[in-house]
C-alpha cells in the first residue's frame, strides 16, 4: 500500500522475517535493530511507520528519538501500540512485548522523543468489550504458553475485518478514551 506514494524501505531484527519481506519484493528489506543499529544511512524518510513496534523495545524513547533524528523535517511519524495495560495477558507474554500502554504513557515518550502529536487515540474499541472479557475470564481460568492468534474461518475473519475497519469512521469525529490499541500521528518538528 505504501508503495503507491513512494519508495519503501524496512527493517526487522529478525532475519527469518527480513527474507519473508524480501521475497513479497515490494520494499528495500535490511535488518537492523533500533536504536543502535538502524540500516539505510543517508535517507531522510517522509514517513516513519511503526505497527506494533515500540512494546517490543526495551529502549522505546531512544528507539524513537533515533528515528527522529534520520526522519525529514516536517516527516511524521507514524505509530500503533497495544493499550490499556490491564489486558496484559500471556497473549502479550508470548509476543514478548515488554508493555502496553496508557493514552499518557504513549504521549509522554512521543514528545519527549522530541515529536510534535497531531493524533492519539484508541482504536480497536468496538471489539474492547469483548477483548476485554476473554482477559478476565482468562485470569480466572488461565491459558499458560497461548496466544489469541488463532484462524477463526474466513467468515469469522471477514466479519471482526468488517467491524475492527469500521472504527475508521468514528475515529475521526469521536475522542474514543479507551481501547485494545493506540495510534499516534506525530510530526518531526
Amino acid at each position: 500500500m505504501l508503495s503507491a506514494f513512494g519508495k519503501v524501505y524496512a527493517t526487522d531484527s529478525d532475519a527469518t522475517a527480513c527474507d519473508i519481506a524480501r521475497a513479497k519484493d515490494r520494499a528495500t528489506v535490511e535488518r537492523g535493530e533500533l536504536p543502535d543499529h538502524i540500516p539505510f544511512w543517508g535517507l531522510r524518510p517522509d514517513l516513519v511507520v511503526m505497527t506494533d513496534v515500540l512494546e517490543h523495545l526495551d529502549r522505546d524513547r531512544e528507539s524513537l528519538e533515533a528515528l527522529r533524528a534520520r526522519t525529514s523535517p516536517g516527516g511524521y511519524l507514524v505509530a500503533t501500540v497495544p493499550a490499556t495495560p490491564w489486558l496484559w495477558s500471556e497473549h502479550d507474554v508470548s509476543h514478548h512485548h515488554r508493555r502496553r500502554y496508557t493514552e499518557s504513557d504513549l504521549r509522554a515518550v512521543v514528545e519527549t522523543a522530541g515529536y510534535k502529536i497531531e493524533i492519539l487515540t484508541y482504536f480497536n474499541f468496538l471489539l474492547f468489550p469483548l477483548i476485554a472479557a476473554v482477559r478476565m475470564a482468562q485470569r480466572i481460568i488461565p491459558a499458560h504458553g497461548s496466544s489469541d492468534l488463532k484462524s477463526h474461518g474466513s467468515l469469522m475473519n471477514s466479519l471482526l475485518l468488517r467491524v475492527f475497519s469500521s472504527e475508521r469512521y468514528i475515529i475521526n469525529h469521536v475522542r474514543v478514551p479507551i481501547g485494545a490499541s493506540l495510534l499516534v500521528v506525530a510530526r518531526n518538528p
